[in-house]
């Protein structure tokens, strides 16, 4: 598979990237994999041609970066590592996210004092209106319907799932961000350590995120303190 991505990689993006072609760090990279490639497969060995890998499996879609940070950061960071400007449509269809996000606030609205907090239909538009609110880049509101999946998500997924730490980080980064709630921002946060801790394992990428996030709420807490 490493033979495959690498063939993939290098015929799709270094011969019609002339970004790449004047960076000479990522061309020498470029040309690290190419090497490898030739040593890996060698002369016995034709490498297949990536339109057919693509037509065999489909398109193929990752993350390239971290999904939590906010529009602006994601394009930024996919040019300046990956020289394209994202068009998804979680980037650049706005009216859409406005349009969800007017839905699910109306929604919200009449369903106030009629359905239960925990209802499952609610919280699949609280979840919505989150998502939504995080594209149009409202974090107070985002955090505010944010929060009030926690529990929900509790009772439905359970107290040491992965879905509730992915939701308590995602609400905790946003109270951080907010600063108006570090200590509730510092409870998110570490409930999601503790989750992930268990079900990733010590040592896990997202783990060492989280604790670049815990140690910054500590100290902004630390620093609050100390201005009071």
């Amino acid at each position: 598979m490493y033979w495959m991505f690498g063939h993939i990689l290098l015929q799709q993006s270094l011969p019609d990237s002339e970004d790449i072609k004047k960076d000479a760090e990522r061309s020498e990279q470029f040309a690290q994999v190419a090497f490898t490639l030739k040593e890996y497969a060698g002369s016995h060995v034709s490498l297949p041609d990536a339109s057919k890998l693509l037509n065999l499996f489909g398109k193929v879609f990752i993350s390239y970066i971290d999904q939590l940070a906010p529009r602006k950061e994601r394009q930024t960071a996919l040019k300046k590592q990956y020289y394209f400007d994202c068009a998804c449509s979680r980037c650049s269809d706005e009216q859409f996210w406005k349009g969800v996000f007017e839905t699910c606030k109306e929604s919200i609205q009449k369903a106030a004092g009629v359905l239960h907090a925990h209802n499952v239909y609610l919280v699949r538009i609280l979840d919505l209106a989150f998502d939504a609110a995080i594209n149009l880049e409202k974090w107070e509101l985002a955090a505010k319907y944010g929060a009030r999946t926690l529990q929900p998500y509790c009772t439905f997924y359970g107290e040491m799932s992965p879905h509730l730490a992915v939701q308590l980080f995602k609400v905790g980064k946003l109270q951080l961000y907010l600063g108006d709630d570090l200590k509730g921002a510092l409870q998110s946060l570490e409930r999601a350590q503790n989750i992930f801790k268990v079900t990733q394992g010590e040592g896990h990428e997202i783990l060492n995120t989280l604790e670049l996030f815990v140690g910054q709420c500590r100290e902004e807490m630390r620093m609050k303190l100390e201005k009071s």
